[in-house]
């Protein structure tokens, strides 16, 4: 904001260096934004996180399961995946193998891209993830720089020789690791004469045990809770540094959780669940390990369940799952309803938010052996659909025939919200019925419960002051929600609710006609008994005229809290005093 004030030639924009001016805190306000479909929320509160606990590999023809050994507000999910039956032992033949490359955060608003730097049989992924673009600052308060996050990458994936020991090495830091995984293959079984199959080889495993938030400031760790050939990684990652709190801000967005890539493995290795976004908006992606090759006979049709679309549904409608394939071979759609909208605010109109970008996944199709993976984008960059392409294992041969597993949708139901979201399996393993409770979003709070509390006052008179005089303010300019109120030419101030608080004031102060030269003049913010600022100015000639000013916070516990402003000395003129205060946070 742009002023002029003769009285205080220093202002020419808004914020300038201590002490504050005058003028930036009388400004017009600005125009008011078009109003938005949901209210703004009131201070926000602890965002629902989501995090990947443990990932097991159940017995072949057991139940997947998925149970929260968290809380509602912050759920850790562990998961069971079954891994598929194991055939008998077919030839021996080159696995395909697939090794994570490198990972590249892009500037905000370029497109997201995986680029394959090795072979169709040995792909080593490269992956370049845009960064969100940044949100615009709050008008009111300056938020203080947050702390730099400690992060883990996933460097390169190796695969070791048989009967080696598995391996973590960190080629980054403590708090940017970058994880470089060396996993041996299992050693290949005997083929017997006649078509008798050797035992397989055990393979060495790897799984995400625990992810922890660690203390800001505190070192970034990973430990092994398994053995070196069946490691169990458990990690824990330190947020980062609480920056000052700002003005309250646009509604927050709750906690997603999506569904990111569904890979088939090789015969063998262990199902894997990994978090590629952050426990806020989650996006998962699925390793589940193919069944080994099956000998020689009749073909076998196998049943496969496939993610299909994910589609969020209006407020208030009934979440559903259907199957838009077949028994055996199902695709599973997914309509996921969206919180209620809170109700408008009846005070002050809240300015249009900006749309939160969105990722969904739109199809998953199994390409021909060989073949390279891909994924596309048939959306904008803002709302991308993903379309995958995942390349179907090479045919082994043909297994004996048997009953293909199938996989119903049977109940779709709506839970209250907060509560659990389960899967149930009514029917058997091999002939699975699967009832779905999913629970709405909770309802949006109203625009009313967070508008924000400002109070300005102000007094253009001359004010003869003598020591412990305290300035009042004849006029209210601004007042906005009930944390502050100020009677019209009081001298107090009157903090209503605990909280963090930003106070500006400015004022010209000069000497009477019969005070005695060179003479100090100081006034000074209290709170209570306690003095919050202090700012002093010394006069050596009777026409000298000087300002005085602060702009500082402070915070209150417990209310109600009176503040005033008292001089110190004696034959003090005291003219154009403006005192603003807002409320910038909760305690």
């Amino acid at each position: 904001m742009a002023c002029y004030d003769s009285k205080n030639p220093n202002c020419g924009c808004c914020p300038p260096p201590p002490p504050m001016p005058t003028c930036c805190f009388q400004g017009p306000p600005g125009v008011t934004g078009a109003v938005g479909a949901t209210g703004a929320t009131g201070a926000t509160g602890m965002a629902a996180t989501v995090q990947v606990g443990t990932t097991t590999t159940g017995a072949p023809g057991t139940n997947a399961s998925i149970i929260n050994t968290g809380t509602d507000s912050n759920a850790v999910l562990n998961f069971v995946i079954p891994a598929g039956a194991t055939g008998a032992n077919g030839a021996d033949g080159t696995a395909a193998t697939v090794q994570i490359g490198t990972t590249t955060t892009s500037a905000p608003g370029t497109n997201a891209s995986v680029t394959n730097t090795g072979t169709e049989n040995n792909a080593v992924l490269n992956f370049v993830i845009p960064a969100g673009a940044t949100g615009a600052n709050g008008a009111d308060g300056a938020t203080g720089a947050d702390g730099t996050a400690a992060t883990v990458q996933v460097g390169t994936t190796t695969t070791g020789a048989p009967g080696t020991d598995a391996s973590v090495t960190n080629t980054g830091t403590e708090s940017n690791a970058v994880l470089n995984f060396v996993i041996p293959a299992g050693a290949t079984g005997a083929t017997g004469a006649d078509g008798a199959t050797g035992a397989n080889g055990t393979a060495a495993t790897v799984q995400v045990g625990s992810t922890t938030t660690g203390a800001p400031g505190t070192n970034a760790s990973v430990t092994n809770t398994g053995t070196e050939s069946n490691a169990v990684l458990n990690f824990v990652i330190p947020a980062g540094a609480t920056g000052a709190t700002g003005a309250n801000g646009a509604a927050g967005t709750a906690a997603t959780v999506q569904i990111g890539t569904t890979t088939t493995g090789a015969p063998g290795t262990d199902a894997s669940v990994t978090n590629t976004g952050t426990e806020s908006n989650a996006v998962l992606n699925f390793v589940i390990p193919a069944g080994a090759t099956g000998a020689n006979g009749a073909t076998g049709a196998a049943a496969t369940v496939q993610i299909g679309t994910t589609t969020t549904g209006a407020p208030g409608t009934d979440a559903s799952v259907t199957n838009t394939g077949t028994e055996s071979n199902a695709v599973l759609n997914f309509v996921i309803p969206a919180g209620a909208t809170g109700a408008n605010g009846a005070d002050g109109a809240t300015g249009a938010d900006g749309t939160a970008a969105t990722v969904q996944v739109g199809t998953t199709i199994t390409g021909a052996p060989g073949t390279n993976a891909s994924v596309t984008n048939t959306g904008t960059e803002s709302d991308a659909v993903l379309n995958f392409v995942i390349p179907a294992g090479a045919t082994g041969a043909a297994g004996v025939a048997g009953t293909a597993a199938t996989v119903q949708v049977g109940t779709t139901t709506t839970g209250t919200p907060g509560t659990n979201a389960s899967v149930t399996n009514t029917g058997t393993e091999s002939n699975a019925v699967l009832n779905f409770v999913i629970p709405a979003g909770a309802t949006g709070a109203s625009a009313a419960e967070s508008r924000p509390s400002v109070l300005a006052v102000q007094d253009t008179t001359e004010q003869a002051l003598t020591e412990n005089t305290p300035v009042s303010f004849a006029v209210n300019l601004l007042q906005s929600g009930t944390d502050l109120t100020h009677a019209a030419g009081s001298n107090q101030i009157t903090v209503e609710t605990p909280g963090i608080y930003q106070a500006a004031f400015t004022a010209e102060v000069s000497p009477t006609g019969t005070a005695t030269l060179p003479l100090t003049i100081s006034l000074s913010l209290e709170q209570g008994t306690t003095i919050l600022e202090t700012s002093s100015t010394t006069m050596t000639t009777a026409e000298q005229s000087n300002t005085l000013a602060w702009n500082i916070p402070f915070t209150v516990t417990a209310a109600p809290e009176v503040l005033q402003i008292l001089s110190d000395g004696t034959d003090v003129i005291l003219n154009r005093a403006t005192l603003t205060i807002n409320k910038i946070g909760t305690v």
